[in-house]
């Protein structure tokens, strides 16, 4: 069955009215008392259906699925399938591979595409793979392995099968989240294939083309959300610890923080203290959260929309700010615009903003206002072209988004002209559309994940222990060769913030459960999960005889099976027990000393226990820094340095009511950031012969090594020494960090 648009629809009469779509030859019907309407009226509109996602919990893709199940059937309800192609450089070494003989060179096949340019460099710039096996020899980045490769005639079998096959599909998977919802069977609409024993839809979802919703099927992405996970777990906690029942309803959410305008939960974001705050936790957002000075629900609805790569590259964000504090400055391209464009300060920000006006101004239906948008937007380049007065070309006049887009913009201006515009306002709004063109964003994406914004933020305010716990928890994971660096990152980053709103992390002891645990109000242990070498399968026998509430006389007196020597060791590095004793080699030989029976009275004395059987043996006091080696050693996350710079910054913020931010965060020059000095060396300049001091610095996540003149060394050397902690402000020279010798700097540990 080939992919195409709809041909046709009308309506028949056979018993009631039935709806009869024609794609190419084929005809599908759908009977007017079918549950499937508001799909065909959809297609009515839209020629497709829409793209529809939908956030769960993190662990509930079978019950989600069997929920569709039950609904639909699941004749109706499939995975959409995914088709891996061939790649250019796996397709090079499948031929080879294939054709089982030598490449023509003294080297393998795998040696030689390691040197060839990884994506996104290539193809680009050179479109094609065909075109880059031209050019690309003639490349000076080319190596002489590769460029020998390539020119070799022995290998132009190769090349040739590799150009035949590349982006050809190699084999069938299924999509990590997408379904597909049909009218009826999947395969009366569309051909199916088999992944892995399951039926999956013969098309996938690809690009700019909606083959799926284009022939009446409804895709659905069911995606994992952790934020979800992490508000649940907070309102379990707040329950749990103080028999509170929290309901984050929307309409509450809504109509209390909106209306009211609880400015606690705003005032955090706008002091920078947006760590763990869903969608509003990136140092650029909390740079445009600043600026805007955000205090109420709908500007926040606007910042998740402004902090996109679109509105960020027109400079969006900075008009809606300019706009807000400057009201009378405002301009619009028609009078008409400006309550269409009330709430955003004069910015054009959501795509149902254009279809209000298309609505509003045009007397387009909001669904053809919808599909003005589409070809706005499809036909961007053509559309900038024609309003810049540029002739276009035979196929730009026939390309099918700037025909939809004439034939609706004909419609707006006749619309436009009975609601009293004049032509040029209409001339006006069209140039000033241009200049949008692809930035606007769907403004109920953006209200959804607000509203989630603000139940985090009112977590994080109202019951910090209970937030900072679950987020805790809930690690925010990364891709890529860096993904472990990211997370550690981001665990820090997390800790520190939840110390600086008065919350105290501590090492595992008893009360530890696998995960993070929350000991007091304001004290969270970490997870025995987090001690290296002390496995779950230990762990569940510790909690099999309530390790929490035994006594070290029974510990000891336990026969254990699970936690053999070796997780006990770790254990006690990790200071699971220093409760019971100021000496771990005690710790430890108890645990090697054969005791019969430990709850034995003493003959002599008649108290029982393990401190009279040893109490002859002497022990040393294991110190702090043995203590804190061996928890690094097993835990490896040194809370003592994230406690340091913790402080630093909350009494950075309470001395200026500013926050700073971590050196290898550096974005803004206005801003004062923290580092800890790790080494100096002296150094000369070899073209100017000027002697410089390179300062290697860190600030708990990575390091910079910035560059510090003769004149500046002298004025601070006096503080300077390695291990130090120092806030100053820094800027950008000639593209390098360099610290700014205007700002003060300042010794702070």
């Amino acid at each position: 069955m080939k992919i195409s648009k709809i041909k046709s629809i009308k309506k028949i009469k056979y018993s009631g009215k039935v709806y009869d779509l024609v794609l190419d030859k084929i005809h599908l019907y759908f009977a007017s008392t079918n549950p499937y309407n508001k799909l065909i009226s959809n297609i009515l509109i839209h020629n497709s259906n829409p793209d529809i996602d939908l956030d769960f919990e993190s662990g509930t893709d079978e019950k989600t699925l069997n929920f569709l199940y039950d609904k639909y059937g699941k004749e109706r309800v499939v995975p959409v399938v995914t088709f891996g192609t061939f790649s250019e450089k796996g397709t090079i070494k499948d031929v080879v591979r294939a054709l089982g003989r030598d490449t023509g060179f003294d080297s393998d096949i795998d040696a030689i595409t390691k040197e060839m340019p990884q994506t996104p460099t290539w193809p680009q710039p050179y479109d094609t793979l065909e075109k880059w096996l031209t050019l690309y020899p003639e490349s000076k980045e080319c190596s002489d392995r590769v460029k020998n490769w390539i020119l070799d005639p022995n290998n132009k079998e190769v090349i040739d099968l590799t150009l035949k096959l590349q982006g050809q599909i190699r084999n069938l998977g299924k999509h990590a989240a997408g379904i597909v919802i049909t009218p009826g069977p999947v395969w009366e609409l569309m051909p199916v294939n088999i992944c892995k024993g399951q039926v999956v839809s013969g098309f996938q979802e690809s690009g700019s083309g909606k083959d799926i919703s284009s022939i009446g099927g409804l895709k659905l992405d069911r995606l994992k959300l952790e934020t979800l996970n992490v508000i649940k777990d907070a309102i379990s906690y707040i329950k749990e610890r103080h028999g509170e029942e929290v309901a984050l309803k929307v309409e509450n959410d809504i109509k209390y923080i909106h209306y009211k305008h609880d400015d606690n939960l705003f005032a955090e974001l706008r002091l920078g203290n947006n760590q763990g705050i869903f969608q509003f936790e990136s140092d650029g957002m909390g740079l445009l959260i600043k600026s805007m000075r955000v205090e109420s629900l709908q500007e926040l609805v606007a910042a998740n929309a402004l902090y996109r790569p679109g509105p960020m590259e027109i400079k969006a964000h900075e008009e809606f700010v300019k706009n807000k504090f400057n009201p009378k400055d405002r301009t619009y391209a028609s009078p008409a615009l400006a309550p269409l464009l009330e709430e955003t300060n004069g910015v054009l920000i959501y795509q149902e903003q254009l279809m209000f006006i298309a609505n509003k101004l045009g007397g387009l239906s909001l669904g053809e206002g919808d599909n003005l948008r589409k070809a706005m937007d499809g036909a961007s380049s053509i559309l900038k072209k024609k309003l810049n007065g540029d002739v276009l070309s035979e196929s730009e006049e026939k390309n099918k988004n700037y025909k939809s887009y004439q034939e609706l913009w004909s419609k707006f201006i006749n619309g436009a002209k009975k609601s009293g515009l004049s032509d040029q306002d209409v001339n006006n709004i069209e140039s000033w559309l241009a200049k949008y063109l692809g930035y606007s964003f769907n403004k109920s994406h953006s209200f959804s994940y607000s509203v989630l914004a603000l139940r985090t933020l009112y977590l994080k305010h109202y019951y910090p222990t209970e937030f900072y716990c679950a987020l805790l928890n809930h690690p925010k994971t990364g891709s890529g060769k860096n993904a472990k660096e990211k997370e550690a990152k981001w665990l820090m980053s997390t800790i520190m913030a939840a110390m600086n709103k008065g919350i105290e992390i501590i090492h595992p002891n008893r009360k530890s459960k696998w995960a993070w645990t929350i000991i007091e109000d304001k004290k969270v242990a970490m997870g025995y999960s987090s001690i290296n070498g002390l496995g779950e399968i230990a762990f569940k026998e510790l909690m099999k005889f309530n390790i929490g509430q035994l006594t070290k006389e029974e510990f000891y007196a336990k026969k254990w099976s699970k936690f053999n020597k070796r997780s006990f060791e770790v254990a006690v590095k990790a200071g699971i027990f220093d409760e019971w004793s100021n000496s771990r080699d005690e710790l430890i030989d108890l645990k090697n000393t054969k005791i019969k029976d430990v709850a034995q009275i003493d003959l002599f004395t008649g108290v029982a226990g393990i401190d009279n059987i040893i109490k002859l043996r002497k022990y040393k006091v294991t110190t702090d820094t043995q203590k804190y080696n061996e928890f690094m050693e097993v835990c490896n996350l040194d809370l003592n340095k994230i406690k340091k710079i913790a402080e630093i910054k909350k009494g950075f913020f309470e001395e200026t009511g500013r926050s700073i931010e971590a050196i290898t965060n550096f974005e803004d020059p206005n801003s004062y950031y923290y580092f800890s000095l790790v080494k100096i060396e002296e150094k000369i300049s070899p073209k100017r012969q000027i002697k410089y001091y390179s300062l290697v610095l860190t600030d708990g996540f990575g390091t910079k090594t910035v560059n510090m003149w003769s004149n500046m060394y002298d004025n601070v050397k006096s503080v300077l020494n390695p291990g130090g902690y120092y806030i100053t402000k820094f800027m950008k020279q000639k593209g390098f960090l360099a610290f700014n010798a205007a700002s003060p700097f300042r010794k702070v540990g």
